[in-house]
């Protein structure tokens, strides 16, 4: 098969009138010859083919034929004498040549024209499939590939470059090697005994030259390879960058899991009925609302008045049904739980609840379930979207003890099905030490009995405050908002406020938010997520990458290299980091690291010290990372400050969207929880939002200042490009708890010594 060969030259001289050329080849040869461009008034379609034409062929019958493309058919046009007369019949069936029009000189730069190119320069020619322009020269007989680029221009100009800088550093080579040879092999007077040892002499002298030319041929050649090996990478980027936008714009958003329950955080909402039902007043004051337990939970009157008025008798017959020993949980009951006043019991003032998770336990397993087939089952409650009536205490145990006992699911993997009770893990006194011994030791029932009266006292409470019923409406307007619809308001704020960016950096998204984002966004774009995604916590962290900027098969997956350096001590779940290797379509390599710290933010430095690592070992890569840090505004034991974060990224060598030091009191997240939620040892008034909720600087984009310098930054927890101070989120328009990050790079040109090893620049 005969391999085609790319012409790559100058064109010394050109006669119009006789087509007589001469043209010198940059591997060193030249060519003279007749073009015949101009037979009977034609220009003819020049090619590197064996005939000179393009589209002709030389036929076995020794004839020339002629042929053109037609809607994607090769259409045969004839036989001729000479393939000149092909040539002509085929530019009479086409259309005559029309040469590109070319710049002769850009850039400080003389380019190599070439009129054998489709492109009208040396060196350059237009890949089809992707419709860039690439460089390559020939090097020591060798095909060296230079770059990929928008224009022909910028491809002639990166050709031009390298030739001169090729030249530059043989003629330098060269001048040492003859400085070497004059100090190696100084001249020496011959003083001959006889021609034949004259002969010697010379011929000892004639070899030794030989030698030395041949070896600075090979050291040319090599030398050739190794600085157009680099050279193009710089190339590839830096000529590529100079003709593009010289700006980068990035968002990063922890767009927040989805949260089961409406009621946990406060949200700022314009219905002052949402503000009656979680006023201070519900609190601080309740008045007659705040009966003992055993009114809301009693066993005395059970037989009398059917729901939760009664039902913990038939709560203990279930239990037991269940095989657990309810002794304990019998003897606490009577001890402890029905003194209790409602609202002391649900509130602050008993934070042994909350510290040993004895209603947030089973309530995190029983919540809201995911079954197979991707459907939901919610446990009757306040707290969650169940969509039945919670208008009374009679209405909810029913429905209760329906689904906690005998709801069969199906949750696993083949036709298994099991019972929300079934699902109850005991507390371990080891994970939670205000647990006892004892409670330990009765955990199933205990947690079990908790969980009821703490529903029964939620329904108790907000049909107390609410009787009309208009909580439930309420809820399920926040439902809609926060939780059934909320990826959906989530993607319309990144198509309609953010889809100009460039790349997202996104965290805490579920797997069906990468399928819906995908649907929603795929055609602009690249929605790009770690190989294995987290499903059990189904929070991962994502990236949205603009298709006409970057180039998807040039992905490269390299969370797992860094998560392997994490030690048992560094809390990183699966789906908190992704790590993309990329390349954009002006040949610029990127690291792309999007991140989700841990509560108390103890992950941060050590995955910042890891990506940095891998970076290290990626010198030609622009490293940016995207990430909810969870610093915080304080230093405090055991918590992520974030002063400490900065000093430590740029200790790295980085910088931030907002510089070195940012300002601690700059947040970029305002939540606190309610008390309708269950831990009650976290929760907030009204009042108590900004003291006792989680108001912090937490979210950041990092990268080199040689790579980057920020133009603008932004944040955003409106879905408006604005930022209001001091409110607390999310809201019903905005479905986060993390504002939206928004800032605007200048690009850097870079360095050559990002590109090459220390040992090739002192040579």
């Amino acid at each position: 098969m005969r391999t085609k060969r790319w012409y790559m030259g100058v064109v010394r001289a050109y006669d119009d009138a006789d087509g007589t050329y001469s043209i010198d080849y940059d591997d060193g040869k030249s060519e003279e010859g007749v073009a015949a461009q101009h037979v009977q008034g034609l220009r003819l379609h020049l090619s590197s083919n064996s005939t000179g034409y393009k589209n002709v062929v030389k036929e076995s019958s020794g004839r020339f034929g002629a042929k053109h493309q037609v809607d994607g058919r090769s259409v045969y046009i004839g036989a001729f004498d000479t393939a000149v007369e092909a040539a002509v019949a085929y530019a009479r069936t086409v259309g005559e040549y029309q040469p590109p029009a070319v710049a002769t000189e850009a850039e400080g730069l003389r380019l190599h024209l070439s009129s054998r190119s489709n492109t009208g320069y040396s060196g350059v020619c237009k890949n089809r499939p992707s419709g860039r322009y690439e460089a390559r020269r020939r090097v020591d007989g060798k095909d060296v590939y230079i770059g990929s680029f928008g224009t022909a221009v910028e491809a002639a100009v990166a050709y031009a470059r390298s030739h001169d800088i090729l030249f530059s550093v043989c003629k330098s080579l060269v001048d040492g090697h003859e400085s070497a040879l004059g100090m190696a092999s100084p001249r020496r007077e011959l003083v001959p005994a006889d021609e034949d040892e004259m002969n010697g002499l010379m011929d000892e002298d004639i070899k030794a030259l030989e030698h030395s030319r041949s070896k600075l041929r090979r050291q040319l050649g090599l030398c050739a390879l190794v600085v157009l090996a680099g050279v193009g990478i710089v190339l590839h980027g830096s000529l590529s960058e100079a003709a593009s936008p010289a700006t980068l714009r990035l968002a990063t958003w922890n767009i927040a899991a989805i949260n089961n329950n409406p009621f946990e955080y406060w949200i700022t909402h314009s219905d002052p009925d949402y503000n009656t039902l979680m006023a201070d007043a519900f609190v601080d004051a309740p008045a007659e609302r705040d009966v003992p337990v055993e009114e809301v939970f009693s066993e005395s009157r059970w037989q009398e008045r059917i729901g939760a008025q009664c039902c913990r008798a038939e709560l203990k017959a279930l239990m037991a049904a269940e095989g657990w020993d309810v002794d304990g949980t019998e003897a606490r009951w009577h001890e402890d739980f029905r003194a209790h006043h409602t609202y002391t019991l649900a509130l602050p003032q008993d934070r042994s609840i909350g510290e040993k998770r004895l209603a947030s336990m089973p309530d995190r397993v029983t919540n809201t379930i995911h079954t197979r087939g991707g459907s939901v089952s919610c446990r009757p409650t306040v707290i969650n979207c169940y969509e039945g009536d919670l208008g009374s205490g009679d209405k909810w145990w029913v429905e209760w003890k329906q689904f906690m006992f005998a709801t069969q699911l199906a949750t696993g993997d083949g036709d298994s099905k099991t019972r929300p009770a079934a699902m109850l893990k005991p507390i371990k006194r080891a994970k939670y030490p205000a647990v006892s011994a004892e409670e330990e030791a009765m955990s199933l029932p205990l947690q079990t009995l908790s969980q009821a009266i703490f529903d029964a006292i939620l329904v108790h409470i907000v049909n107390s405050v609410s009787p009309s019923g208009r909580w439930q409406q309420l809820r399920q307007e926040m439902c809609d908002a926060l939780n059934r619809h909320k990826d959906t308001r989530t993607l319309e704020i990144l198509q309609q406020t953010y889809g100009t960016t460039d790349a997202v950096f996104l965290q805490e998204a579920a797997a069906s938010f990468r399928t819906s984002a995908a649907k929603r966004l795929g055609g602009r774009y690249i929605v790009a997520a770690p190989s294995t995604l987290d499903t059990s916590r189904d929070q991962n962290s994502l990236l949205l990458l603009r298709r006409d900027l970057f180039l998807e098969a040039s992905l490269v997956d390299r969370t797992e290299e860094v998560m392997k350096t994490f030690d048992r001590n560094v809390p990183v779940a699966p789906g908190d980091l992704f790590v993309l290797q990329v390349d954009d379509t002006l040949g610029r390599p990127y690291l792309l690291a999007s991140f989700h710290g841990d509560t108390n933010g103890l992950a941060t430095i050590p995955v910042l010290e890891a990506v940095t690592a891998l970076a290290a070992r990626m010198p030609e890569r622009r490293l940016i990372f995207g990430l909810d840090a969870n610093t915080y505004e304080h230093e405090a034991p055991g918590k992520q400050d974030v002063l400490g974060f900065a000093r430590a990224y740029v200790a790295k060598g980085l910088t931030s969207c907002w510089g070195d030091t940012p300002d601690p009191t700059n947040h970029t997240t305002y939540n606190a929880r309610t008390y309708l939620q269950a831990q009650l040892q976290k929760a907030a008034k009204q009042s108590e939002t900004a003291a006792k909720g989680d108001k912090n600087p937490k979210d950041f984009l990092l990268f080199s200042p040689a790579s980057f310098t920020v133009r603008s930054t932004t944040k955003d927890n409106t879905g408006e490009r604005r930022y209001v101070e001091d409110m607390v989120f999310p809201t019903l328009q905005f479905p986060s708890d993390h504002g939206v990050l928004s800032t605007t790079l200048e690009v850097q040109p870079p360095r050559l010594s990002r590109y090459l090893r220390p040992s090739l620049l002192h040579r």
